[in-house]
């Protein structure tokens, strides 16, 4: 049983290289759930894994050309995964401590953690303001929990056209707070 997706994926994975964005996005829907589940087996956090499995889909994309069809997509997508969850498990340093637990820690209702989190959400805005309409959108949806097909649905985009859009959407929303927080704006 496990064969048939396999060959059918080389198929989609050559027409892909022949410049089809539906083979991609078909290979995407029949793979991105069993990579983020390979990718969270390494990594043990759910959305660090989404984060790899969509690098790699994005990677494939990108260097399409590149693809031996010698090999079955299958092990090139797992082989992609664990580097890149191997990779991901390097960078990091170390598990960020929740700000409510450290030694003066503002109350909740005080007025200074009121002033502290209406500035966060400002500059929150200010950060999402720079991304581009549609990925504004989708990254909002997303985070509200909506489903993929939901936000393609009201987008009027294919489900992989959202998943990369989240992604870039992302990708340029971490440079951006990294920007900031370097230029020393944040």
């Amino acid at each position: 049983m496990e064969q048939q997706p396999a060959l059918d994926s080389n198929h989609l994975m050559l027409l892909t290289q022949q410049g089809s964005r539906e083979a991609f996005e078909t290979l995407v829907v029949i793979w991105h759930e069993r990579a983020i589940m390979k990718a969270q087996a390494i990594l043990h956090d759910r959305m660090l894994a989404e984060d790899v499995a969509q690098e790699c889909f994005a990677d494939i994309y990108i260097k399409r050309a590149s693809y031996h069809t010698d090999f079955s997509f299958q092990a090139y997508l797992y082989t992609l995964i664990k580097n890149r969850s191997i990779d991901a498990l390097r960078k990091q340093k170390h598990t960020p401590i929740p700000v409510d637990t450290l030694p003066g820690a503002l109350a909740p209702d005080t007025p200074e953690s009121l002033l502290i989190r209406k500035d966060q959400f400002y500059q929150v805005s200010m950060m999402l303001d720079r991304l581009d309409p549609v990925q504004k959108q989708m990254l909002l949806m997303f985070a509200q929990g909506q489903a993929y097909r939901d936000i393609a649905h009201t987008l009027d985009l294919s489900p992989g056209q959202v998943k990369i859009g989240i992604f870039r959407a992302r990708k340029l929303l971490k440079t951006i707070y990294k920007d900031a927080v370097k230029g020393g704006s944040l």
